[in-house]
């Protein structure tokens, strides 16, 4: 087996893979005395079939099994000796589109490398980790929008107007094309105006009615709704109000306390600081975080696999591209236009992923059981009332699941370098560590 190199260009390679056909013979040779042993052929004793005999039956048969395994074990071979780990799936060509059994094999194998990193002394980042304390007023504020979110709602005068953040109770029925549609009607229904619960547009018509009024609201349903059949069609609601209300901030005491799960509004002042506590750390630890991603990009010095760049700048043009969360045709979002941004933010991405992984084998950080697992029932957490739906599909993904660890290990790892690296800490103002976290919002 020879290795003839094409091209060498930065991370990109082509070889000319030289398979001969004694090699190949021989594997097929192996391959039948494998199962010789097990084969019974009529006017033959197990295992007593002839080997000749075997070779002519069976070889053309095993043939492409035989070639398949072959040429991995080719690729194997090469990306070994010259110490390549491929950023993608290799390409392989074979040469003689016409071969035949009793040739050489000659494939041309062409791949891009992953790169290799010089080792950074991470005691010499330098980095601040702000730390700002929980205010009164900020725990005051917290109490106040729980009160408000757990407003009651009173009658008003039945010659008051309905304004926002009044509730009204109406019943309504809805049409399209002059057709009623399925869940287009509703009786005594609560409606709370500016909550953004109903179709745009619709909340603010009814601004300003009266008990009694009777409505024709006009909307158009978003390109995007979720009801295909009635995506971008317009559409006549006919409602009648029958009650206005305005909310009652709730009292701040026990009462509104336990309506939160705890017993006393001290507990439930105790906890709005935990939590806010705990909301400050988290931002300062993902401000630490991205300054140090920061000075890693500046730092690292190295070519980058072309192909990872591109399929990573795809990925974010499709995030990023408003008609990508709408029923856009698969083809439709493989065009999305990638932008000169979007490639060196995909640059950036791709080098520190890169980066972090490096770091990561070096140290032989890994993700366990225990960790994947805790990291799994956290996220079940967030899908409430379907977190066994959840839980079935990671069972049935292995895949899925197993990707569920590139946080975690990334995570590690970063944290693994902010220990050898020097970080001091420094206190800080809630505005400005809410400035600085608008700041990361933009650059990402």
């Amino acid at each position: 087996m020879d290795f003839e190199l094409i091209k060498e260009k930065k991370l990109q390679n082509k070889y000319r893979v030289n398979i001969p056909s004694t090699e190949i013979e021989g594997n097929i040779t192996k391959k039948i005395k494998e199962i010789q042993p097990n084969l019974q052929l009529k006017g033959f004793r197990k295992g007593q079939v002839p080997f000749s005999l075997m070779r002519k039956l069976y070889g053309k048969n095993i043939l492409g099994e035989v070639v398949q395994e072959t040429v991995e074990k080719a690729i194997s071979k090469l990306l070994n000796e010259k110490n390549h780990a491929p950023a993608d799936q290799p390409k392989i060509e074979m040469l003689d589109k016409d071969w035949k059994e009793g040739n050489d094999l000659i494939l041309e194998v062409e791949y891009e490398c992953l790169p290799t990193f010089k080792e950074l002394d991470f005691s010499k980042i330098k980095l601040t980790r702000y730390e700002a304390k929980v205010e009164k007023k900020s725990v005051v504020s917290a109490l106040d929008e729980l009160a408000v979110s757990a407003s009651d709602f009173i009658a008003k005068k039945s010659t008051s107007k309905a304004e926002e953040k009044d509730q009204i109770i109406l019943d309504f029925l809805g049409k399209v094309d002059n057709e009623e549609f399925e869940g287009g009607r509703a009786e005594d229904y609560p409606l709370v105006l500016g909550s953004k619960s109903f179709i745009p547009g619709f909340e603010e018509q009814l601004v300003g009615a009266k008990k009694g009024n009777k409505k024709k609201v006009k909307v158009t349903f978003p390109d995007n709704y979720g009801n295909k059949n009635l995506a971008g069609k317009k559409a006549v609601f006919d409602c009648v109000i029958k009650e206005v209300k305005e909310p009652v901030k709730a009292k701040l005491d026990n009462e509104l306390a336990k309506k939160y799960g705890v017993e006393s509004l001290k507990e439930l002042k105790n906890q709005i600081e935990l939590r806010i506590e705990n909301e400050y750390r988290e931002a300062s630890s993902s401000l630490v975080k991205k300054k140090l991603l920061d000075e890693i990009d500046k730092k690292i010095k190295t070519d980058l696999p072309e192909t990872l760049v591109e399929t990573e700048a795809k990925s974010i043009a499709r995030q990023l591209t408003p008609q990508s969360n709408s029923d856009t045709s698969k083809d439709e979002i493989e065009d999305v236009v990638v932008s000169d941004e979007h490639t060196k933010l995909a640059r950036r991405r791709v080098k520190v992923g890169l980066f972090v992984a490096h770091i990561g084998r070096t140290n032989k950080i890994e993700v366990s059981d225990e960790e994947l697992n805790q990291f799994i029932v956290r996220q079940a957490s967030q899908y409430p009332g379907r977190e066994k739906e959840y839980l079935e599909f990671l069972s049935k993904n292995p895949q899925a699941k197993e990707q569920a660890k590139t946080p975690i290990f990334e995570e590690k790892v970063i944290n693994f370098i902010l220990g050898l690296a020097d970080v001091s800490s420094k206190p800080i103002t809630v505005e400005k560590l809410k400035k600085e976290l608008e700041e990361l919002e933009k650059s990402e």
